[in-house]
């Protein structure tokens, strides 16, 4: 059915996908279009691409859809209650990447201050803890750097960097076998601070270099022990 679609259709009607990675999409990835929540085919090669950056990107229609058009259910406000289902959904989703993305794009066409506003909506929408910070949130900081928006970043890095050092420590204030199940998360700690210790050098942080690189070292430094 869906070559039948592709065959006969001849550009009249826009194709979506839903998600891109899987078998439903028939290896057209490099020809994809991110227009917001859907990915649409298009006659335009753009190969290379990974699972967080799937779809060439057409800045005009993306910033109508995320910054314009989608309606967001006043979910940022104090009064309305994000359970544990809406906040999956906006990780499954990749709302913060979608920011991310769009912003890039847009610094890469020299259109700064509208990189600056996408980055600054993404916030807006998603504050901790209303959307807990998650691995989707170093690079809203390194984009801010590059935009030399130096505060916004550093206010990033410093409350995620806060974040996941205090989780470190609970980690590690565990008995050892319960630390066993929290592998995963242990790893993905470490890593984000890794990436952010990467974006406070590239962004000439000497001060907050320092502070990361030596609390990873500590942590990581354990980390290895446990598992000679």
């Amino acid at each position: 059915m869906q070559l039948d679609i592709l065959a006969s259709s001849d550009w009249d009607r826009p194709i979506y996908f839903v998600a891109a990675g899987s078998e439903g999409t028939l290896s057209l990835e490099p020809y994809l279009q991110m227009d917001g929540l859907a990915y649409r085919l298009v006659p335009i090669s753009t190969p290379g691409r990974n699972f967080l950056t799937y779809g060439r990107i057409d800045t005009d229609t993306l910033w109508t859809r995320m910054m314009e058009t989608f309606q967001y259910g006043r979910m940022e406000q104090p009064d309305v209650h994000l359970d544990y289902y809406n906040i999956r959904t906006l990780s499954v989703i990749k709302l913060r990447n979608k920011f991310f993305r769009l912003a890039s794009e847009l610094l890469a066409e020299n259109r700064r201050d509208s990189a600056i506003l996408a980055l600054d909506r993404c916030m807006e929408l998603m504050p901790h803890p209303k959307v807990p910070y998650d691995a989707f949130v170093p690079p809203l900081a390194r984009t801010y750097f590059r935009c030399d928006e130096q505060e916004k970043g550093l206010e990033i890095m410093r409350k995620h960097v806060d974040l996941l050092v205090d989780d470190l420590a609970y980690y590690y204030d565990l008995k050892r076998e319960y630390r066993t199940t929290l592998d995963y998360e242990i790893r993905l700690s470490l890593q984000l601070l890794q990436e952010y210790n990467n974006i406070a050098m590239e962004s000439g942080q000497e001060e907050i270099t320092q502070e990361i690189n030596e609390e990873f070292n500590n942590y990581y430094q354990r980390y290895l022990q446990e598992r000679q």
